[in-house]
């Protein structure tokens, strides 16, 4: 592990004020964020692959006999980590005669720098789910028309609509989810409870979800849609239209962030050169291992 810079005194004291600096950058909420998507967890492998097992049939009558089915496994997916690195380096000269106290306010930029990529990172999956650069275990993007099975007479489904939002489409998007049927055919039993959307439609989001009565109607109507549903909006959401509904709970069953080593900020020294050295490092990897938690809307 690097050694702790030591050019003279000064910089033995600016150790901990640089390690403050670096988080105070890379900010609180980027874990918050990841658990909200992701459900965490470690790896120690370039690649771990997931294997989804095949639905069975119900349970029937009994005739005398238990009847005895074998299991056949389903799709299988891979996640892939991968490194992430970047320094800064100081010319000892600068450092011991900076008197606009710049030195201490470096680190911190490398932890905004790493809250850029975790959050861009979290975020992927709503920039891309109409993407193969976001794809879940049938090869597909997260969001298809034509979502395969791979069990003898399974369904093709579909999680794409393409209407914008409002409160019809939230109904409508809402009943397409809970019928999604297993590989087999079974209804899965999904219960959408979330909508993510970029900030742009946060207003609109709002006034459907939250409101007494029903929008955009003199009747005293009541708001069907008021208690199912919470709003999640990202400023790293990019597109300002798309919007997706999801399940809380087979979203964390699906969605994966894999932890090979966490973020870590190091600091070391050029003896030759004299410089110091600030790093920070990362390895992670994140995927979707399936699609039947989330319905998307690709808005022209």
């Amino acid at each position: 592990m690097p050694a702790t810079i030591v050019l003279g005194n000064f910089q033995a004291a600016k150790e901990p004020i640089a390690r403050r600096s670096f988080f105070l950058g890379m900010g609180r909420e980027i874990k918050e964020r990841i658990e909200l998507y992701f459900r965490k967890q470690k790896s120690d492998k370039k690649t771990e692959t997931y294997f989804e097992m095949g639905d069975i049939g119900t349970v029937p009558v009994f005739q005398g006999e238990i009847e005895y089915e074998g299991i056949s496994q389903g799709y299988e997916s891979t996640i892939t980590n991968k490194l992430y690195g970047k320094g800064l380096r100081i010319d000892y000269e600068f450092m011991r005669t900076d008197q606009q106290k710049i030195v201490e306010d470096l680190p911190r930029l490398l932890g905004v720098a790493m809250n850029r990529r975790l959050s861009g990172d979290s975020a992927s999956w709503f920039n891309n789910m109409f993407s193969t650069a976001y794809t879940t275990r049938d090869g597909l993007a997260l969001i298809s028309a034509a979502h395969t099975s791979n069990q003898p007479n399974g369904p093709t489904q579909s999680n794409r609509i393409t209407t914008a939002f409002g409160p019809l489409a939230l109904s409508a998007a809402r009943i397409t989810m809970r019928k999604f049927l297993t590989n087999k055919g079974n209804v899965m039993e999904v219960l959408p409870t979330l909508i993510f959307a970029p900030i742009d439609l946060e207003d609109s989001v709002d006034e459907v979800i939250k409101t007494q009565g029903q929008v955009n109607t003199a009747n005293n109507t009541i708001n069907v849609h008021k208690g199912k549903w919470t709003g999640i909006f990202d400023i790293r959401f990019s597109d300002t239209n798309n919007w997706c509904i999801a399940d809380k709970e087979l979203m964390k069953e699906f969605q994966a962030w894999q932890t090979v080593d966490p973020v870590k900020f190091e600091q070391a020294k050029d003896f030759d050169g004299l410089t110091a050295k600030y790093r920070v490092t990362d390895f992670h990897g994140f995927g979707s291992k399936g699609w039947e938690w989330i319905l998307g809307a690709e808005v022209d």
